[in-house]
């Protein structure tokens, strides 16, 4: 029967096994204290840290957004390796104000950093350790205190906060963080051992700003159909 058939497919087609990739994405939350939003410095920014929540349209205005991104394991993005290089690009007619990724050092028993540059690195920047953690991809009960959401194994994933940046649109603007590979280097990613990995696919993060509401009801009074100017008799 077809109904039997096609429930066959849609059974097959969820089975195909995905590469692995790392999904960029802006969310409204990140970081809570507004100091801390564009610190440049090396500095511990976890009493701070809070889960994201995504988003891929705002109405037009101007917005803190956080740039995260999430970790997809498969065969050829295996849990337990990290980001040691990092390099990113902004494409859109949005307008692009502070930005920063985040320098995360811990200090103290266990101390580490994210990342070895000795100045402050703007989001379009070039992010690398050597000497530093880079971006690890864990799951629970590993935490590290990375700026990560560490998800159990089940899941599949772990999210990860990368910076932020102050953005404004206007109505059917938008703004994209993507993979810098053509005019930087791209992404560097390594197993724990320091056994390098081809290079995953890098998603991009796009955010839409839409008409502001008032603005949107005057454009669709404006295109009704039959609508007509009403004199007084």
């Amino acid at each position: 029967m077809r109904g039997t058939r096609l429930v066959s497919l849609v059974l097959l087609v969820g089975a195909v096994h995905a590469p692995g990739e790392i999904i960029l994405y802006w969310s409204t939350t990140g970081i809570t204290n507004s100091s801390y939003f564009y610190s440049t410095a090396q500095t511990n920014f976890r009493p701070y840290f809070v889960p994201p929540t995504p988003v891929t349209e705002l109405p037009a205005g101007t917005y803190d957004l956080f740039l995260w991104g999430r970790f997809v394991e498969a065969d050829d993005l295996p849990a337990y390796v990290f980001i040691y290089s990092l390099d990113l690009r902004f494409e859109g007619d949005a307008a692009l104000a502070e930005n920063a990724a985040y320098r995360h050092r811990k200090t103290g028993a266990g101390a580490y950093k994210r990342w070895d540059n000795t100045v402050g690195i703007p989001l379009d920047g070039s992010m690398y350790a050597i000497l530093g953690n880079g971006i690890e991809f864990m799951y629970l009960p590993y935490t590290n205190h990375d700026l990560s959401i560490f998800h159990n194994p089940s899941d599949g994933y772990a999210d990860f906060l990368i910076g932020a940046a102050r953005i404004t649109g206007a109505g059917g603007h938008f703004e994209t963080a993507s993979l810098d590979g053509a005019a930087g280097q791209g992404i560097g990613v390594s197993h724990f051992n320091h056994e390098p990995l081809p290079d995953p696919e890098v998603v991009p993060a796009t955010i839409l700003f839409t008409p502001e509401p008032a603005a949107l009801v005057a454009v669709l009074l404006l295109t009704m159909p039959g609508r007509r100017c009403s004199r007084a008799a």
